[in-house]
Order: C-alpha cells, then structure tokens, then sequence
C-alpha cells in the first residue's frame, strides 16, 4: 500500500517545486502529508527530527521508512542558513553574516 500511494505521490511531486518544510507550522506539514498519503503523525516526528535531534536531512530520519523519506525528499527541503561572514574582535566576539535560500541576509 506504502508503495502504491509513493508511487502517486511522485507523479504529483514531479510537477510542483520543493517546499522549504521550516516555513511550514506542524499542522500545515500535517495537511500536507496526509494529501501525500501519509499518516498524521509522520508529521510529529519530522518535526521532532527538524527541531529536537537538528537533522539537516531526511536519511538521518530513521524511524520513518526509507520510501517515505524519499516520498518526503522529494517534496520538501530543510532549508539551513550559510555563514557568509565572520568577524572577531580583539576579545574574541564573533558577529555572523548569515544568506538564507532568498539570498537574503540576516
């Protein structure tokens, strides 16, 4: 069953952009797995990787089934921010220069 609702899902997959998963609340994420076929709770997990355990990745999510987290890959990103910059002062102090994926800076 897992196999056949992947299946349908990659079709629509393949027509839509990546979803940056950080951008959506749990129950947003929740809708947006159940269309996928996935049960509610996928939600609650993927969550508590992203934010409890700071997976960068969906491979590292290894209470889900490796289908699902290629269903998942390939629907959503987990976007991280890229050091641009970094400056030390003379007592060691660091001041970060962060680009997100909208290449803009914080």
């Amino acid at each position: 069953m897992v196999r056949s609702v992947l299946k349908s899902c990659s079709k629509s997959i393949m027509n839509t952009a990546k979803i940056n998963i950080k951008a959506l609340t749990r129950d947003e994420l929740q809708g947006k797995l159940v269309e996928q076929g996935l049960k509610k709770y996928r939600a609650d997990q993927v969550f508590d990787w992203i934010y409890a355990h700071h997976a960068g990745s969906f491979e590292e999510m290894t209470n889900i089934s490796r289908p699902e987290r290629e269903a998942l890959a390939a629907r959503f990103v987990i976007s991280m921010p890229n050091i641009t910059h970094v400056e030390v002062s003379s007592d060691g102090t660091r001041k970060f220069l962060f680009s997100l994926e909208d290449n803009h800076t914080i």
